[in-house]
């Protein structure tokens, strides 16, 4: 899967309306870790935990994941976060990724290429 900012919020919406709420400050997930983010909230959804998003975005080069809810799927959501580091945020290649940058980006040795 890939998305761009705008579909992606839309996209989450439709597929996990349950986890959002008017508490909801911010969504913003890059292309490269929306895969990573429907595994998380499939795998959120499919155990039926309570759960609700406060913010997603990206930080310091990371995916960062603020809600509520029980334990088990905060668990699921600093698991997603921690992945985050190991996946282009740009195209979600797992080959040759780094943190790193003035501006901290995590991205695959190809996607850092196009950016220089």
């Amino acid at each position: 899967m890939t998305l761009d900012s705008i579909k992606s919020t839309s996209y989450f919406k439709e597929r996990y309306p349950q986890f959002f709420s008017d508490e909801l400050i911010e969504f913003y997930c890059l292309d490269g870790w929306a895969d990573l983010l429907d595994a998380g909230f499939a795998l959120i959804a499919e155990l039926d935990y309570h759960f609700k998003l406060i913010q997603v975005k990206e930080k310091l080069g990371g995916l960062r994941i603020y809600c509520k809810g029980d334990p088990e799927s905060k668990e699921i959501c600093n698991w997603m976060m921690s992945k985050s580091y190991e996946i282009c945020s740009e195209c979600s290649s797992r080959d040759g990724v780094k943190t790193e940058g003035d501006y901290l980006v995590t991205l695959c040795k190809v996607c850092r290429e196009k950016e220089e």
